[in-house]
């Protein structure tokens, strides 16, 4: 009985795997070119969200600040 739920697990985890092996086979990858221009996209729009967080931060804290001074 438990060879029986251990084969079976077995075969359902093959299933799974090759199931899993023919989703990757579907998949197009990008060419490095692509891969070039999309990764320099994201790194560009990083940057510029840190800037403007960064100024944003900057900001409050000095109207803090200045408020905080005048009590």
């Amino acid at each position: 009985m438990v060879e029986t739920s251990a084969t079976a697990s077995a075969v359902k985890k093959l299933g799974f795997f090759k199931g899993v092996r023919g989703e990757f086979k579907k998949i197009i990858w990008p060419n490095f070119n692509t891969l070039t221009k999309q990764t320099g996209t994201v790194i560009a729009v990083s940057l510029a969200t840190g800037l403007v967080i960064s100024g944003i931060d900057f900001l409050l804290n000095q109207v803090v600040y200045k408020f905080l001074l005048q009590l």
